[in-house]
């Protein structure tokens, strides 16, 4: 399952509905993330959960991060051994709270991947390490949102685990705006979790806009001049 294992960043992983999410798969996009809000709106959608995470599988992404939950430890397990059995791409996402960090450990010992989410602090982010997390997720775009310093909470996590053997991979979670990608990518995050209209975002920048106003002006006087012959299709 090389999708789930933490690879050389950065990278960006994407959440949304499944056809909106099927044309930017093929630039670049290391995998597919849900939460409990998009499968309870999506599922709605798409008739059930099993069915919309069918369709999310169907995009081919080399993970999908499926999240569960659950009051129990046996409730958790169970409904996570039914994403599990879907597809070796699975990678399991847990919050963290008592039963989820309980889950990560099983999964641990058995070998599956998983996310710890609902990150907040260091201290969490060191817990959910030990207990077995592939990736942890910071929240930066809540924190952001309440004034908090997401670039300190990425920056902390990314120290706490450098030069460290067996370390979680660190996905910033919930990046709304192609601000809050910045400020995850700089503190150190290995990727971010966004939507497909941040990604169209992150792609823009004035200068960007400008300059390729410059160039693409001077495609068009080639193409006034008659000096394009061979290379326009007709």
């Amino acid at each position: 399952m090389e999708g789930a294992q933490r690879m050389p960043g950065p990278q960006i992983w994407l959440q949304g509905d499944p056809e909106e999410l099927r044309d930017v798969m093929a630039l670049g996009i290391s995998g597919i993330i849900t939460n409990n809000i998009i499968l309870r709106d999506m599922a709605q959608k798409y008739e059930d959960l099993r069915t919309l995470l069918e369709r999310y599988l169907e995009l081919e992404p080399a993970a999908l991060v499926v999240e569960v939950d659950g009051d129990t430890d046996d409730d958790f397990m169970y409904a996570a051994d039914v994403a599990v059995a879907m597809s070796d791409r699975v990678m399991v996402k847990i919050v963290t709270k008592p039963v989820g960090i309980r889950a990560l450990a099983a999964f641990r010992d058995r070998g599956v991947p998983t996310m710890a989410t609902t990150i907040f602090s260091l201290n969490q982010a060191v817990l959910m390490a030990a207990a077995g997390a592939t990736w942890v997720a910071p929240f930066v775009g809540p924190t952001m949102a309440w004034g908090g310093d997401g670039f300190a909470l990425v920056n902390q996590i990314s120290e706490a685990y450098r030069g460290r053997p067996d370390t979680p991979g660190i996905m910033a979670g919930i990046i709304r705006d192609a601000a809050h990608a910045h400020v995850a990518y700089a503190a150190g995050a290995d990727a971010v979790i966004t939507f497909p209209n941040v990604y169209w975002e992150m792609l823009r920048h004035p200068g960007t806009d400008e300059w390729n106003k410059i160039f693409r002006d001077a495609w068009t006087e080639l193409e006034d001049r008659d000096q394009l012959g061979g290379f326009l299709r007709k």
